[in-house]
């Protein structure tokens, strides 16, 4: 799944790390980590920092319009840290390919659902 316009929450800022963070999952497809293994771990580390570095950005923009469910939605963002920090770390005990799927399937998942449901949630807030 790519990035679409139904996903846009109205930020340019927010909606291009969305777009980014669907280019940085697409990057994984490509990359087998039984023929590389360094080049495995750079783009599962690299997804890993962009997704701390936008919740982080999301959630100061709740912030900045007083979002009245900033805290429940920030929650939702520290979830699903914890369950990318469990799949990242089974890269060091488990096939290194079985588990960049995993994290690719699921972090596309959560963005998807999170997205459409919590983040249009603000979308009227933000553009009030």
């Amino acid at each position: 799944m790519e990035w679409n316009p139904s996903l846009s929450v109205g930020d340019v800022r927010i909606d291009d790390q969305h777009k980014r963070l669907f280019q940085l999952l697409k990057s994984l497809e490509g990359t087998p980590a039984g023929e590389n293994t360094a080049q495995a771990y750079a783009a599962v580390a690299e997804l890993e920092r962009y997704v701390r570095e936008h919740l982080r950005d999301e959630e100061a923009v709740m912030r900045s319009f007083k979002y009245k469910y900033y805290a429940a939605h920030c929650e939702l963002h520290r979830e699903f840290e914890e369950q990318l920090e469990i799949l990242v770390a089974r890269l060091t005990t488990e096939d290194h390919n079985i588990i960049l799927q995993d994290i690719r399937v699921f972090v596309q998942n959560w963005l998807v659902q999170h997205i459409s449901s919590a983040d249009l949630r603000y979308k009227p807030f933000l553009l009030s």
